[in-house]
């Protein structure tokens, strides 16, 4: 391959992006209540504070029992 190939395959790899993770984990048994109010809450602050995004992870002890985003950031 000459050397404009290679720039070429890897600007495209560079370019590509990887797929894409989801934006929630679900609520584990029991978490429900406080996933449920921590929603409402980062909500509020977002549109109060013109957030345009915000990422959270709820964990106990080495398990994720929740994740979210919310909003939409570039």
């Amino acid at each position: 391959m000459t050397r404009p190939t290679l720039l070429l395959l890897f600007l495209a790899a560079a370019c590509s992006s990887p797929k894409a993770a989801p934006d929630t984990t679900p609520v584990a048994e029991g978490y429900q209540e406080v996933t449920t109010r921590l929603a409402a809450l980062i909500e509020h602050e977002m549109r109060d504070k013109k957030i345009p995004a915000v990422s959270i992870a709820l964990v106990d002890g080495d398990r994720t029992v929740w994740a979210r985003g919310f909003g939409k950031a570039d």
